[in-house]
């Protein structure tokens, strides 16, 4: 990828009906074929990651394999970054030196000075990332790859998108550092396999029944966000299980509910919609084709609200108008899911 790759691939972010369309095609079928990661379960998932590839100038399967949600944010897998950084061109004379308890990385965008990064064991243990698995099997790799991450995101960002790491993003507080207490608790927990095991049980079901209570899925986000410190802390397995069931909760609301921060709509209700706009003697056909009609109907002007919101509050006011709420309410499932890509793909696009 060179300059006027990355001038192109800039341009090419907008994406047409058409596209839409055969993207959601593509995806529904891909999903089928039980080849994507797990955590991409709908259409709507996989189209997100679709186009952040195309905004990274990556295929559609690269994508799948380097592109990671962690807390509905994209992150790339180092691996992909450097090809990227590679492929681009933009950057020179990159080295890299590592050892079993750091590792530099310097090099230098073409024309401007040389930038130098080191990450170390310290770091990592300020961080509370050595009692991890990853860590502890594999500690001079993850060096390496946090002080590639970091030297990316400060040499080429354009090339990257400014994204980080998916273990970056699993523990926020990796970005913004971590207090006292936290590190205290870290170093208790990485030494005493029995503190450990008792703090995982009492943490995940705390996590399991704060999830059994949300009915909207603003409830199972904050959930995530009040967790986030906890979830970081626990060992890979642990850690996955516990965002395995967040993101199932989250997908179930998300299935049978309206729009974010929206009871759950039940079908008599949906029904009632439908029933305002169609007369009472109606037959089955008839109803089928006033539902089809106001799915396409209301399809369009959906859509075309949704790309006149410029920031995210403007997209949060029409999500939780009653016309929004009660029409996508009225449509097909397959309607609902493309306004929920929709959705999803302009809450990507939009930095603030």
């Amino acid at each position: 990828m060179n300059g006027n790759e990355l001038t192109t691939r800039s341009e090419n972010k907008m994406v047409t009906d058409q596209t839409w369309n055969t993207l959601y095609k593509q995806a529904a079928e891909i999903i089928k074929s039980g080849f994507l990661p797990p955590s991409i379960k709908t259409p709507a998932q996989a189209i997100a990651v679709i186009l952040t590839g195309r905004e990274l100038g990556i295929g559609m399967m690269e994508a799948f394999r380097g592109i990671h949600i962690i807390d509905n944010r994209p992150s790339i897998s180092p691996q992909l970054m450097m090809s990227l950084i590679y492929n681009s061109g933009v950057a020179e004379n990159i080295k890299i030196e590592s050892t079993a308890t750091e590792c530099i990385v310097s090099g230098n965008r073409k024309g401007q000075p040389a930038v130098t990064i080191k990450f170390t064991t310290e770091d990592a243990k300020s961080m509370g990332l050595l009692f991890r698995d990853n860590w502890k099997k594999q500690q001079q790799n993850m060096l390496r790859w946090r002080a590639i991450s970091a030297w990316a995101r400060l040499t080429c960002p354009d090339v990257i998108g400014g994204l980080y790491t998916p273990e970056e993003l699993e523990n926020s507080d990796d970005v913004i550092g971590k207090n006292e207490a936290t590190l205290e608790l870290s170093e208790k927990l990485n030494t005493d396999t029995a503190a450990y095991d008792t703090w995982r049980e009492v943490t995940t079901t705390a996590i399991l029944d704060d999830l059994a209570a949300c009915k909207i899925d603003s409830d199972v986000r904050r959930v995530n966000r009040k967790y986030q410190k906890d979830i970081g802390q626990m060992l890979d397995e642990d850690r996955q299980y516990c965002l395995d069931q967040i993101d199932s909760r989250l997908q179930e609301i998300i299935t049978d509910a309206g729009p974010k921060g929206e009871p759950i709509i039940k079908e008599e209700e949906k029904e009632a919609v439908m029933a305002q706009e169609t007369p009472n003697k109606a037959t089955p056909e008839e109803l089928l084709e006033a539902k089809e009609k106001h799915s396409q109907e209301f399809g369009r002007q959906a859509v075309a609200d949704i790309n006149t919101c410029k920031t995210k509050a403007a997209l949060n006011v029409l999500k939780a108008s009653v016309k929004f709420i009660s029409g996508r309410a009225g449509c097909n499932i397959v309607m609902k899911e493309y306004i929920d890509a929709c959705l999803a793909n302009a809450y990507n696009k939009i930095k603030t």
